[in-house]
């Protein structure tokens, strides 16, 4: 903050509230705390009695609050919905268009753990009409650290890079998305809370094929390189084969079975009377035995039953 004319404060931006007084017609702040100094308000500060101005002294990496406002607002404004005027630090969004208003809410959740800003909206899936406000954003301290703004636009876009959702996504509407996408970013919002456990309830359900991998191997990536446990609920025993690595069968409320697939999986005829079946590899392999190929019945993914079949072509006694 420093002391300086006046006629020289153009540009620059008040550190107090600027009180004009009138007798008997107003006494109010002409100009709040934050305001940035244009030509056209030198005379009316003048007039007011104010010769010198205490203004804010800009400072590397620190930030007006209308700066950080817009920086918020970049995160937070979607497609079909327009700002406000920055204000004082607070920048508003209203609806361009009538329609349904979602919003992620692990993610603003975890926008929101950043000090010294916050971010409002309307509850998600709310029905609202154009012209409706949305949202609001706000930075609290008139001077803000540029890193706080940093940290929530990294909060912002991290997880959904962990989970592969492409930048220009960020900003689409939900309704854009695939069906993979939704759930990547479904997940994304689960990972913004830094939990040391995910529960993923049937997360391929739906999906095809193509779908179906690229959310496993995701979810297989973020527990190798974060160490995140993932416990997955699923129907799906090719998927239990390639990814897990410990399989509970429960039944009737009951823990049937609890150890590694291959283990588990022996018991085939078993998990069916239970209405699941092992791989469909694991019952090809199971015919080829039968049939007198020497393989190991027990193989439970496509990949080793390759290599398990292409061993005994390759035996010397086949």
């Amino acid at each position: 903050m420093k002391l300086i004319r006046t006629e020289d404060a153009v540009g620059h931006v008040l550190c107090h509230d600027m009180t004009q007084i009138i007798p008997g017609v107003i006494k109010d702040a002409r100009f709040r705390k934050g305001h940035i100094v244009t030509e056209e308000d030198i005379p009316v500060l003048l007039s007011i009695g104010k010769e010198h101005l205490y203004v804010w002294e800009k400072t590397e990496g620190m930030l007006h609050e209308d700066e950080g406002a817009e920086r918020l607002r970049r995160i937070t404004q979607n497609e079909n919905m327009h700002p406000s005027v920055v204000k004082e630090g607070k920048i508003e969004l209203f609806a361009d268009v009538d329609g349904l208003f979602q919003v992620d809410v692990e993610r603003l959740y975890d926008v929101n753990s950043v000090d010294e800003i916050m971010i409002a909206t309307r509850h998600t899936n709310t029905a609202v009409k154009k012209g409706d406000k949305l949202a609001g954003m706000r930075v609290i301290p008139l001077i803000i650290d540029e890193k706080r703004l940093e940290e929530a636009e990294k909060k912002a876009k991290l997880m959904l890079e962990q989970v592969g959702i492409n930048e220009k996504c960020y900003n689409k509407s939900p309704f854009e998305l695939s069906g993979g996408q939704k759930r990547r970013v479904a997940i994304a919002g689960v990972l913004a809370m830094n939990p040391e456990i995910i529960v993923l309830d049937e997360p391929t359900a739906g999906l095809d094929p193509k779908g179906r991998d690229k959310i496993l191997n995701r979810i297989k990536e973020l527990h190798d390189n974060t160490g995140i446990g993932v416990v997955l609920v699923s129907h799906s025993m090719e998927d239990v084969a390639n990814y897990a690595q410990r399989l509970i069968v429960i039944n009737n409320g009951k823990i049937k079975y609890d150890g590694m697939p291959k283990d588990v999986f022996k018991h085939y005829k078993e998990l069916e009377k239970m209405g699941l079946k092992a791989p469909q590899i694991t019952y090809i392999m199971h015919k080829l035995k039968e049939k007198g190929l020497d393989v190991d019945e027990n193989v439970i993914t496509i990949e080793e039953a390759r290599e398990n079949i292409m061993q005994c072509l390759n035996r010397k006694d086949i």
